[in-house]
């Protein structure tokens, strides 16, 4: 909890805020807020802080900044008060840096599914196919057996058998089909 006026003066604060920021009393009653703040978060937080004495309330994400250097986000939330005709600007400052974590995962897992789906393969489209033999033609122009061609493709793999019809055409007795799939347990 932090508590400065109009001119960026720090007028009050709670020991936690000396204990996060490594920083003595007698040094924070001469610093400014922004000197707590990284870099490039600077601007927006100063934008932030120009809202709240011109609206009155506000809140923003940023790199908090201790005395050893280290940065760790936070959310930030004002409120205006006046008093004695002077504004001042009462705050919460929240370490955020779990839920920063999370959402750095989030976005990770998410970019690992997306170049996961990217990398499916799919068939979808017209697909040339020879009405006789079955052949589909590529992209290039060549004549490739379907199974193959769809193996390519996609994720998909075969095992190949015979329909009765096809046995029939070659082997021309259907009872002998039958029979051999009866002798080898198949039904």
């Amino acid at each position: 909890m932090y508590v400065f006026d109009q001119f960026g003066q720090f007028k009050n604060w709670n020991r936690n805020f000396e204990m996060i920021t490594g920083y003595a009393r007698k040094d924070i009653l001469n610093m400014n807020p922004l000197d707590f703040i990284a870099i490039e978060n600077k601007s927006i937080v100063q934008e932030t802080i120009t809202t709240i004495f011109e609206t009155g309330y506000g809140s923003v994400e940023a790199g908090f900044s201790n005395q050893s250097g280290e940065t760790v986000p936070y959310l930030f939330t004002g409120f205006k008060y006046t008093q004695e005709d002077v504004d001042f600007l009462i705050g919460v400052g929240i370490d955020i840096s779990e839920r920063v974590k999370v959402e750095q995962e989030k976005a990770k897992l998410i970019k690992k599914l997306e170049e996961t789906l990217s990398e499916l393969k799919t068939l979808s489209g017209l697909l040339p196919i020879c009405a006789s033999c079955k052949k589909i033609r590529d992209d290039k122009g060549y004549w490739n057996q379907i199974d193959s061609y769809i193996q390519e493709h996609s994720d998909a793999t075969f095992s190949h058998s015979m329909c009765p019809q096809c046995s029939d055409k070659l082997y021309g007795d259907k009872d002998w089909y039958i029979d051999m799939k009866k002798d080898k347990g198949i039904e």
